[in-house]
């Protein structure tokens, strides 16, 4: 009787262990810009050293810094996905898109209140060229 429990029980625990290892990550279909990370120390403790009683010396102790993240939209606190570079660089790319679709916008904007001879606002930034739109924040023709 003992030993059909045992089993029962041992081959529901391994059940119970191998579903919670082969689960994957709910969150790692999100991009790297969806979530922050963000650290945690734990508070250091002050450590004496013993022996045979008598005090041989004092040191600080820090546990590890501990790493989660949270979701920008929510705050929701979320287990941290793999990094994956592919993911990385999509999201940089798209950062990027949106900063030169910004200027674009300003100059674009800055520039209809501008009449002819004066000097226009440029889309540029340090020398570079926009990518999608001319100097003066027309879309570019493709």
């Amino acid at each position: 009787m003992k030993l059909a429990i045992n089993t029962i029980v041992i081959t529901l625990m391994t059940a119970i262990l191998t579903a919670c290892a082969t689960t994957s990550n709910p969150y790692e279909h999100l991009s790297p810009l969806d979530y922050d990370i963000n650290t945690y120390q734990p508070p250091c403790q002050r450590v004496t050293q013993t022996m045979g009683g008598a005090i041989v010396g004092e040191y600080t102790q820090c546990p590890q810094v501990q790493y989660y993240c949270t979701l920008k939209g929510t705050g929701q606190r979320i287990q941290c996905p793999k990094f994956n570079m592919e993911k990385y660089n999509q999201a940089m790319n798209q950062l990027d898109y949106m900063h030169w679709q910004e200027l674009c916008d300003h100059a674009y904007r800055a520039n209809l209140d501008q009449r002819e001879g004066l000097v226009k606002i440029k889309s540029s930034l340090a020398g570079q060229k926009n990518p999608l739109c001319d100097e003066y924040g027309n879309p570019n023709p493709r």
